[in-house]
């Protein structure tokens, strides 16, 4: 599987998404992609959704940031 959507209460659909490049796991919010977190090889989906769920303040204060914009 090379990505999987995750719903987040009070943040909204957050894409994961397998990355050859990546070699930790990446958080970005980007205006008109929305929020991806790349997900290196060797770690499982589970794990980054946790990490999604962790972080879910950061979520909520950049994607009200790119709202004002």
């Amino acid at each position: 599987m090379k990505s999987r959507k995750v719903e987040i209460k009070g943040v909204g659909e957050i894409l994961l998404e397998r990355s050859s490049r990546a070699r930790h796991i990446n958080l970005s919010a980007q205006p008109f992609k929305g929020v991806q977190i790349a997900v290196p090889y060797g770690v499982s989906f589970d794990k980054a959704e946790e990490v999604a769920h962790s972080k879910a303040g950061w979520i909520k204060k950049h994607l009200a940031r790119m709202e004002l914009l």
